[in-house]
């Protein structure tokens, strides 16, 4: 079977869980004697020293958008390689619109929604209150922005349940990465045909996991609408007196950076790398923190707990009950005090610790790449 996977920049697994997801599928499926190709709007020279699974081709304009020039790059390509099936890997977004349109009727049509179904829809209040910095402008900003929260929520829902509705039209079948997604996304539209599939953990489970460090990790793009690791720095904060041998290691880029190196100030013992890959930070961490306001599936979670790194997150989304079926790894949303003083239990107490260690080690097996290509396989011979 000829596979195309769709997204607008390179699979590379050091950029985004996205990325790593599709490395890690494309790899398992060309391993059981599929043919996969990738297919991207935008050819970024930093990302071009990996050695990818699969050869990659870039359509004609860097837009995701389904201009004319674009849909006829991509249907030359569907054509020129007998893509059988089409995995497009921004379900529910405008990219969609291009990415169904595989221009031949017996090539199959499935979108992956990375994310929850309602997105951010939940936690809208949280990233209207907060102020981008500290002038009197944007404190009116901020009061105009909680004025019209009601409006502004309301035009979001309508906008989120149009996306569904038109990748109704577009698409064979659409993959949730959750089965406790699927009864948000029969609220949003009933009619879509959905399924569940979680992502694979993207590399094999290490068997060694000594040479711990006194390490708190935090992994994630530099964002402040979903991943917010300013709410990193405030746990810090709180905690880091407690903690007299312990640092903070933030791995991660993005438009947010500078900010969140300005929140931290002088806080002492924290480290930017910038985009890295974090698995040898994995390896020496014991705590990885997640922040989100909201997730789809949180991948770090799972790349965490392979090597015996305790995770722990918001239960902001509806597969952080999936990914983290110990209550103690879940804090109530956004609650900053919790969070800190879960922290400070987990740090000080090794035994807890080392509980937690053993039961993530054991959660991660179910979420092997083989397992979750078994499920793929079965999705596209039906």
């Amino acid at each position: 079977m000829v596979i195309a996977f769709l997204y607008p920049t390179m699979f590379h697994p050091h950029w985004g869980g996205v990325e790593r997801v599709a490395d890690a599928l494309a790899r398992e499926f060309v391993s059981r004697g599929h043919r996969v190709i990738f297919i991207h709007n935008r050819l970024d020279l930093e990302k071009l020293a990996y050695d990818y699974p699969a050869p990659m081709y870039f359509l004609a304009e860097s837009t995701a958008r389904a201009t004319a020039a674009n849909l006829d790059s991509f249907h030359r390509i569907i054509d020129k390689e007998k893509v059988d099936a089409v995995i497009n890997h921004c379900g529910g977004m405008i990219e969609s619109e291009l990415y169904c349109n595989a221009g031949k009727s017996d090539c199959r049509v499935i979108s992956i929604i990375h994310r929850n179904p309602y997105n951010n829809y939940h936690s809208l209040f949280h990233e209207i209150y907060p102020l981008k910095n500290s002038s009197f402008i944007e404190k009116i900003k901020r009061l105009v922005r909680i004025g019209l929260y009601p409006k502004l929520k309301h035009d979001y829902l309508v906008r989120l349940k149009k996306s569904y509705a038109d990748l109704l039209s577009l698409t064979d079948q659409t993959v949730l990465l959750s089965e406790a997604f699927v009864p948000e996304m029969k609220e949003l539209n009933p009619l879509l045909e959905c399924c569940a599939i979680p992502n694979p953990l993207p590399f094999n489970i290490p068997e060694n996991i000594s040479g711990k460090e006194n390490i708190i990790l935090w992994v994630g793009r530099m964002d402040r609408v979903q991943k917010r690791p300013d709410r990193m720095i405030e746990i810090w904060k709180r905690i880091y007196r407690r903690l007299p041998g312990w640092s903070l290691i933030m791995i991660g880029d993005g438009e947010y950076l500078n900010f969140v190196k300005e929140r931290a100030g002088k806080l002492p013992r924290i480290q930017f790398t910038g985009f890295t890959d974090p698995r040898p930070y994995y390896a020496k961490a014991r705590i990885l923190c997640m922040t989100s306001s909201f997730e789809g599936f949180g991948m770090v979670l799972l790349e965490a707990m392979a090597y015996g790194c305790v995770p722990f997150a918001f239960d902001s989304f509806a597969a952080a009950k999936d990914l983290l079926p110990n209550p103690e790894q879940r804090l109530d949303p956004f609650n900053i005090r919790q969070y800190s003083d879960r922290l400070i239990k987990y740090a000080e107490n090794s035994e807890a610790y080392d509980a937690l260690v053993k039961s993530c080690r054991k959660h991660v097996e179910d979420y092997r790449v083989e397992s979750i290509v078994d499920k793929w396989e079965k999705l596209l011979k039906k």
